[in-house]
């Protein structure tokens, strides 16, 4: 009798294991198609978020003689184009919170030498290509720069000890700085192109892109929400262009009106 039931316990036993071991297996089976459900999550919330972000530029071409309601569909869709991709992106580099710190503060010390170096070229160099594989060599190598010693920073920051404590007041300094070079260069384009309420647009289009990342999918929704992502993106997209084409003189008004945003759409609508 007890060695009957030690052959039943081992095979329950056996099952459970087998089991056990299938279960990850069936959840990791197909990686890319849970990249491609976060990527659609990003670009589905994006869109939405893109609602929002259109409202200020469709007011201001209200002012210029535009319909609020022509305005509000082409600045959705260039909002979309440009919120969905970064928001999609965003959430497949959520769960580097400590990469997207580096890369953050990376750039934003970068783009200070940036701008002086860009300055510096423009005066001497007279062969527009020349300076432009110049530009994108050294603008390279700055970044990489710029990256390590953020890196390492923030590394210190993160460590324990006297190391720590002077990791976090470098990580407050150059952030600061940072800070400061991203003021200068979105404050340069402003007045170089008269963008107007373009700071306000940019403002917009980036939050709504960081708060997108972290906007939960409903449970059980992966499947609608890998094709509702793309076609809803698509849809806002190509609503614009249509708009954009068949509304005499929109182009010029949203150009002046609100440039940040026409200007991605302009890329594909002209």
């Amino acid at each position: 009798m007890a060695r009957t039931r030690g052959a039943g316990d081992g095979n329950v036993s056996e099952e459970r294991a087998r089991l056990e071991s299938e279960a990850p297996a069936e959840v990791s089976a197909d990686p890319g198609s849970a990249l491609w459900v976060g990527f659609a999550g990003g670009l589905l919330a994006g869109t939405a978020a893109g609602l929002v972000v259109a409202l200020p530029g469709a007011w201001r071409a209200t002012s210029a003689g535009s319909s609020f309601v022509a305005g509000w569909f082409v600045l959705w869709g260039a909002a979309a184009l440009l919120v969905g991709p970064l928001a999609g992106a965003l959430r497949l580099l959520r769960p580097e919170p400590k990469g997207l710190a580096v890369l953050a503060l990376g750039v934003g010390l970068a783009s200070g030498p940036w701008v002086v170096f860009a300055g510096l070229l423009k005066r001497a160099t007279h062969h527009r290509p020349l300076g432009a594989v110049t530009f994108a060599v050294l603008g390279t190598a700055i970044l990489i720069g710029t990256l390590l010693i953020s890196a390492r920073v923030l590394a210190m920051a993160r460590g324990a000890g006297r190391g720590r404590r002077i990791g976090r007041a470098l990580a407050i300094a150059l952030t600061a700085l940072a800070a400061l070079f991203v003021l200068r260069v979105v404050g340069g384009a402003l007045v170089a192109g008269g963008l107007g309420g373009g700071l306000l647009d940019g403002g917009l289009a980036a939050v709504a892109a960081f708060g997108a990342t972290f906007v939960p999918l409903p449970s059980g929704a992966e499947r609608r929400v890998r094709v509702a992502g793309p076609v809803s993106w698509l849809l806002a997209v190509g609503v614009a262009l249509l708009v954009l084409h068949l509304v005499d003189g929109l182009p010029a008004i949203l150009n002046g009106a609100a440039p940040v945003l026409y200007s991605v759409l302009a890329l594909l609508g002209h």
